[in-house]
C-alpha cells in the first residue's frame, strides 16, 4: 500500500506563512505529522542526524550566518 499525504489544517497556516517571512518554526508534539508536512513545503531538507553534515554546517553557521541562508528558503531540518 502506497503512503499518501493527509492534508492536515496546519497546511493553510503554512501556505500562508512562508511567503510572507520565508523561514518557521514548527514546535508541536511528537507524531503529529509536522516532518512530513513541513516536507511537503520545503525546497531543501537538512538531516541534522548526519553527523558530517551537521559537524559542516555548524561550521558554516558560526563562520557566516548570512551565507548560510543565502538562498535558502523554505528548507526545514
Amino acid at each position: 500500500m502506497k503512503n499518501s499525504y493527509i492534508p492536515r489544517l496546519f497546511d493553510k497556516t503554512l501556505s500562508f506563512l512562508l511567503p510572507c517571512v520565508g523561514r518557521v518554526l514548527v514546535s508541536i508534539p511528537k507524531g503529529c505529522g509536522k516532518s512530513t508536512t513541513c516536507s511537503s513545503f520545503a525546497n531543501e531538507i537538512i538531516d541534522l542526524t548526519d553527523e558530517i553534515v551537521y559537524a559542516d554546517l555548524i561550521k558554516l553557521v558560526t563562520l557566516s550566518p548570512s551565507e548560510f541562508l543565502k538562498n535558502r528558503k523554505n528548507f526545514i531540518n
